[in-house]
């Protein structure tokens, strides 16, 4: 293999320093001539004529670093996949331009970590991804549940999987379709249940049928999510956990009749929650300005709805940190402004001189 010296083929930038920090993997006892040629291998500066010389050194780690590099030409990725090194055909796995037929080659026996990496791959084929979901290791078929590009029939079945990590990657998948999140939503194992709850995609239906309530997490999750319905929301409101009233309060679906009892919560993270929820009415936003906690008065500082009264009166506050959020909101006049450019701290007056 070749080990010609990059400065004679002239692939390291000029302008990057010999010391530069490079793979933190790599091991202390390499030579500063091998880093130099590993940092300029990963470097996206290094010419397609460089790249080409790397895919062939001697050295395992420079090869690695030529086939982790985008810009390395598909003829020698397919040659990287068959590299006799794993690190090297790890390394190809994790480049998202590796050609389809270098990803398939890879997924053929090999190691556990190169298989897994395959199966991770956005770029991997799909009749790939259908194979892998048939593997007998359950970390493999777990990476294919976590593929946003695996198909549908595959997640379907591996929503049935055995191991309920597999379930659980499957259900924090954003390309789950609904009818495979609605499977998972009635799962037996509550960490599987919880993925669905924050999962975007999640429908309404599928959320009503959450079930395990004795669970917090998986009662927040749900309290937070956009598709939760209406009925749902107002009963989580009055749940024994702050944590799910939090929720409650920062969603934008939650009724204002029920962010108004939220804001007279005895948690002041709950009513600074239910502050800077866009969606609170002007009137209950008004009741908190006077709030004992200085969080909520943050809140409400922060809110986008606070009128120039609501942000005259906390300009006065005795918090520095809400003066300082009245100096940045956009409603804030111009004469509360003059006003806060003379105030005794810094980073008041700093954040309105920022404004200017």
């Amino acid at each position: 293999m070749i080990g010609s010296k990059p400065s004679s083929i002239g692939v390291i930038p000029e302008s990057d320093s010999p010391n530069s920090d490079i793979n933190g993997d790599v091991p202390p006892n390499i030579s500063e001539y091998d880093r130099h040629r590993i940092y300029a291998a990963e470097s996206p500066m290094t010419s397609i004529e460089g790249l080409a010389i790397f895919a062939v050194d001697k050295v395992g780690w420079v090869r690695a670093a030529a086939a982790r590099n985008p810009n390395t030409p598909s003829y020698f990725l397919k040659r990287l996949a068959g590299d006799e090194d794993d690190m090297v055909r790890q390394s190809v796995t994790q480049n998202l331009n590796a050609p389809a037929i270098a990803l398939a080659k890879l997924a053929k026996g090999g190691i556990e970590g190169v298989r897994i990496a395959v199966a991770r791959n956005s770029e991997t084929p799909v009749a790939t991804l259908i194979n892998l979901a048939e593997d007998e290791d359950s970390w493999i078929r777990e990476a294919v549940g976590r593929n946003p590009n695996a198909p549908i029939n595959t997640l379907i079945k591996l929503a049935g999987d055995k191991e309920d990590f597999v379930r659980g990657a499957v259900a924090e998948n954003n390309g789950s379709s609904a009818d495979v999140l609605a499977i998972l939503a009635g799962d037996e194992c509550a960490f599987v249940r919880e993925a669905v709850a924050k999962n975007p995609n999640t429908p309404p239906k599928a959320l009503q049928n959450i079930s395990n309530f004795e669970n917090w997490s998986i009662r927040s999750a749900k309290a937070s999510h956009a598709n939760t319905s209406v009925k749902d929301l107002i009963m989580l409101a009055s749940d024994k956990d702050c944590g799910v009233r939090w929720s409650v309060a920062g969603n934008l679906n939650t009724p204002v009749e029920v962010l108004a009892k939220l804001a007279g919560d005895e948690e002041d993270s709950v009513r600074s929650s239910a502050a800077c929820n866009p969606s609170i009415l002007r009137e209950t936003l008004e009741q908190l300005v006077g709030d004992e906690s200085e969080l909520v008065r943050i809140a409400v500082a922060y809110n986008r709805l606070a009128s120039a009264e609501i942000l005259k009166v906390l300009a006065g506050d005795e918090s520095d940190m809400v003066r300082e959020v009245v100096a940045i909101h956009s409603n804030t006049p111009t004469d509360v402004l003059e006003f806060l450019s003379r105030d005794k701290a810094d980073n008041v007056r700093k954040a309105v001189a920022n404004q200017r």
